[in-house]
């Protein structure tokens, strides 16, 4: 379950499915015929950023890893750039919780009654990368996890995709496509190839509600000796409602380090 939470997250360190039905309106997409500069294909991916106080989704997600495959709703509630509360339901009992804030990364889970409690640092150290509140935020609104105006990037053309390909990789290599009509992310991949270590993240499809457009379904696939499969399904999402955060340890659960 610790996987799980790190894969959930941003993935445990650092394509295409079948359309699934949900509950906005499909984003059609466009394939690239021609090449964009870098400047214009970051600029119009920060376009999409969405504009919204909160965000309520209900979503359906499994996992598949380590001889485990387990499936699970997972509500994921986020008040923009403040708070993040994830609750992981098996046929709507609550299994285990994650509440992510700017500085503090928290979550309990019933199955070892257990709970973890730290920041960034720490999760960090233990992933093997750099991680952070907008990052973990990103990767649930279909951005790319990292700032892309802060990394040197060429541009080419790939699979009808515009590629955008980190140059200043200091060890990790940054990989990232956008389809050509609204420049939306379709995938990123991260390597960290001395560690033998790499995520890729797939973004089959969008959907628009109310003007925002957010992902439908999220595909990440990390390797770090074993590969491990993650897929979240959007299939329902509201915003701007009033929503509270709840969360607290249940009582004789026990702290675990992470070293």
């Amino acid at each position: 379950m610790k996987k799980v939470f790190a894969l959930l997250l941003v993935t445990l360190t650092f394509g295409a499915c079948k359309s699934t039905k949900i509950a906005g309106d499909g984003v059609s997409e466009s394939a690239a015929s021609s090449s964009k500069t870098v400047l214009h294909i970051v600029n119009g991916h920060y376009k999409n950023s969405p504009d919204f106080n909160t965000a309520n989704i209900r979503s359906s997600t499994s996992y598949k890893g380590n001889g485990q495959q387990l499936g699970f709703d997972t509500d994921i509630r986020i008040e923009k750039d403040k708070q993040i509360l994830i609750t992981v339901k098996f046929f709507t009992i609550t299994m285990a919780k994650a509440y992510i804030t700017q500085d503090k990364v928290q979550y309990y889970e019933k199955m070892n009654s257990s709970y973890f409690e730290g920041d960034y640092s720490m999760l960090s150290k233990w992933l093997g990368t750099d991680l952070d509140f907008q990052k973990v935020q990103n990767l649930l609104l279909g951005h790319a996890i990292n700032d892309l105006n802060k990394e040197k990037l060429v541009a080419s053309l790939e699979d009808g995709l515009h590629k955008l390909e980190s140059t200043n990789t200091k060890g990790l290599e940054s990989t990232y496509y956008f389809e050509d009509q609204d420049l939306l992310l379709k995938k990123e991949a991260l390597t960290q190839q001395k560690e033998n270590r790499s995520v890729t993240i797939s973004y089959p499809n969008y959907q628009k509600i109310q003007d925002i457009t957010l992902p439908s379904e999220i595909n990440i696939d990390a390797e770090q000796e074993k590969t491990i499969h993650l897929n979240i399904i959007y299939n329902k999402v509201t915003f701007n409602e009033k929503l509270s955060f709840p969360y607290s340890v249940p009582n004789n659960y026990k702290r675990i380090n992470i070293n």
